[in-house]
């Protein structure tokens, strides 16, 4: 069962390293290292092994997509995401002041390169003043997206939180306008598009990731990698209350396909069929 990538795949980046220049060239060619070694076993070794596989799960078919493309051959495979707890029943309070002239985006994961905070960070210096960003995560880019912050006079309009529990992350789901996700790795699922979805908030998500193939008709892409059309893709809620409403009680809809009850089904039933 299969929900993430192998380093030989080369899709994931290391952590960035903030050092001396001798001592950051060092890990950067360790890392280097690391990921040839992972990649020439993986090609000569790792692709023979897996034809011996009888079945493969995987989460999305971004992820079953990738893997093929490298290689990876088993002897059959089919997609049945992870999946999803129920939205807790002792959600608390509204984590931010909601108001009639206010637009909250959430986002919520790593504060890392390849998941693309700073995207949406950025965003904020082309979005009305109305339109609030929180973020709730920890990562090796959370100092540099607090001094952009800063710097930029974002401090009444972007927040971060750092870690939440559970019961709180759903609270910022339930109480935001839209959920984003601006990954600019190709995310296998996206765990947290789908609990934002279940608490009936819509999406906009990188296209070809995972998140963008959970959202569904429940939400929207935008180009990944790219400010400008994130800013475009959050003025599309903002300006039209209307359709946010309506993709709202379609990615509820959709989240339902990822309850556990559904997935647990899908399951049994494939093993069932190999059997």
């Amino acid at each position: 069962i299969l929900n993430n990538y192998t380093p030989g795949m080369w899709l994931t980046r290391a952590p960035s390293f903030s050092g001396s220049y001798l001592r950051s060239l060092s890990v950067r060619a360790g890392n280097l290292i690391h990921f040839l070694k992972w990649r020439l076993w993986e090609k000569i070794t790792g692709v023979r092994l897996v034809r011996k596989i009888d079945r493969l799960y995987f989460d999305s078919p971004i992820i079953e997509e990738n893997f093929r493309r490298f290689g990876y051959s088993a002897r059959s495979s089919a997609v049945i995401p992870e999946p999803m707890e129920k939205v807790p029943e002792n959600i608390p309070p509204a984590p931010f002041k909601r108001g009639a002239k206010t637009f909250h985006a959430v986002f919520a994961g790593r504060l890392i390169e390849d998941k693309g905070p700073d995207l949406l960070v950025k965003a904020a210096l082309q979005l009305p003043s109305a339109i609030r960003i929180h973020l709730i995560g920890s990562g090796n880019e959370e100092e540099s997206l607090r001094n952009f912050i800063l710097r930029n006079g974002l401090s009444e309009r972007v927040f971060l939180y750092g870690w939440k529990s559970m019961p709180e992350l759903f609270s910022f789901y339930k109480n935001a306008d839209v959920f984003v996700q601006p990954a600019r790795w190709p995310e296998p699922f996206g765990r947290t598009t789908a609990d934002a979805m279940a608490c009936g908030t819509p999406v906009i998500a990188a296209e070809n990731t995972g998140s963008a193939w959970v959202a569904g008709d429940g939400g929207i892409t935008f180009k990944k990698d790219s400010v400008e059309d994130l800013v475009r893709a959050i003025m599309f809620f903002y300006n039209n209350p209307a359709l946010r409403v309506d993709y709202a009680k379609r990615a509820f809809v959709r989240a339902r396909d990822f309850g556990a009850d559904t997935i647990s089904r899908q399951f049994v039933a494939d093993l069932e069929s190999l059997a």
